[in-house]
């Protein structure tokens, strides 16, 4: 495109020279605004020189620019807003059994000392002498955790938040799992050794795989799991730091080659554990601001800068917290199953039925704690 020859001291913006000489060609979340009027968004992409005519996919998305057009003008509270999805109680009952198997595993390996050793928790209770899994260990990671499952109903693997470990703020349960994912589906392995996995391209295998995980995914793992093309996101708990994240980045891609995971809440298929676990946050995070309430009181029973800490992962080291996770793990121990032939798809021979979830996720509950050491690599 030829510039023309005008005086850029005679616009008040960037912005105002880049639209009157026709250069504007902008990008909001990954979506083309054309150039001219009545543009298309891709001819706006590929005729410009700037950055939205070199993106990283080559190519702009085909139905991006009337995502945004559709969103620009309306209020934050709506984009953030999702239509809640309803579940018969055979799909209730699927989604119920890898939710409970995740807070088996998440039991299990808990860790509630987060400001270490010598350091007294009034809202912890004490690491009892035949403590499960790990939990009298150092802190490792926070108590957040996430598994994926195939479109059959397969369990691929799981993984824990370990931004301690690595000195790290991104290293969360998600991502890392995602990460493994990719590089075990290369290696055309799984954490059952018995079951052969079909070779498929890393851009296709996971758009009928779903994701569980314990807490409410951040943008980071939003946009890793958008660049998966994972078909959905199954949160446990609300975090109410994320701002709703997910459901925006929903809103925004719907329909385009990038689309984020369709966010799903527990409290949608009816597990209590959700609602518990939202109403003691909110209580954690309203508590008076006393010694009985402290998160941490050093080793002589004074307040520290973190003692009235209202953080999420604080909060996820509570007894409080732990007690939630402990009734999961009861309910998954004595399940019974209700819809033993049920199947998402019952023209689908692939697919396992209810009944052969359900034994899926106690065989991988029982690798997890015996074997996979809070997300160790598959062995060899």
């Amino acid at each position: 495109m030829k510039t023309q020859n005008v005086d850029v001291r005679a616009f008040r913006t960037r912005r105002e020279f880049l639209k009157t000489t026709g250069l504007i060609a902008a990008s909001v979340a990954g979506v083309a605004v054309p150039s001219s009027p009545g543009a298309p968004p891709q001819a706006a992409a590929s005729s410009s020189s700037g950055a939205a005519g070199n993106s990283r996919a080559g190519q702009s998305t085909p139905g991006s620019g009337a995502n945004f057009d559709k969103w620009k003008d309306r209020k934050v509270l709506e984009l953030a807003a999702r239509p809640q999805v309803s579940f018969v109680p055979e799909h209730a009952e699927r989604h119920t059994i890898y939710s409970l198997a995740l807070m088996s595993i998440t039991l299990h390996y808990w860790n509630g000392n987060i400001y270490g050793r010598g350091v007294q928790y009034p809202l912890n209770e004490p690491v009892p002498a035949a403590a499960p899994g790990r939990m009298a260990d150092d802190y490792i990671g926070h108590n957040i955790a996430a598994l994926m499952a195939d479109g059959d109903g397969h369990i691929i693997d799981f993984d824990f938040n370990h931004n301690e470990i690595f000195n790290s703020s991104v290293e969360h349960a998600e991502s890392r799992l995602l990460r493994r994912v990719f590089s075990l589906s290369q290696l055309h392995d799984g954490w059952d050794l018995g079951r052969k996995l079909q070779d498929q391209h890393y851009a296709s295998e996971l758009k009928k795989a779903s994701l569980y995980t314990t807490l409410e995914s951040c943008a980071q793992c939003s946009g890793i799991m958008a660049l998966a093309q994972l078909k959905q996101v199954i949160f446990l708990q609300t975090d109410p730091g994320q701002y709703f994240v997910g459901n925006i980045m929903r809103n925004m891609t719907e329909g385009t080659y990038l689309q984020s995971p369709a966010p799903i809440p527990a409290k949608w298929f009816d597990l209590p554990h959700f609602a518990s676990l939202d109403a003691s946050y909110e209580a954690f995070r309203m508590r008076p601001q006393n010694k009985e309430n402290a998160m941490v009181l050093d080793q002589n029973g004074n307040v520290t800068d973190q003692s009235f800490t209202t953080s999420i992962t604080s909060f996820l080291c509570t007894k409080a917290a732990r007690d939630i996770f402990s009734r999961g793990a009861q309910e998954f121990a004595a399940f019974r199953v209700q819809h033993p032939n049920w199947k998402p798809d019952a023209i689908n021979s692939t697919q396992l039925a209810n009944a052969a979830v359900f034994k899926e996720c106690q065989h991988f509950v029982d690798y997890a704690i015996t074997e996979a050491r809070r997300g160790t690599p598959h062995r060899p």
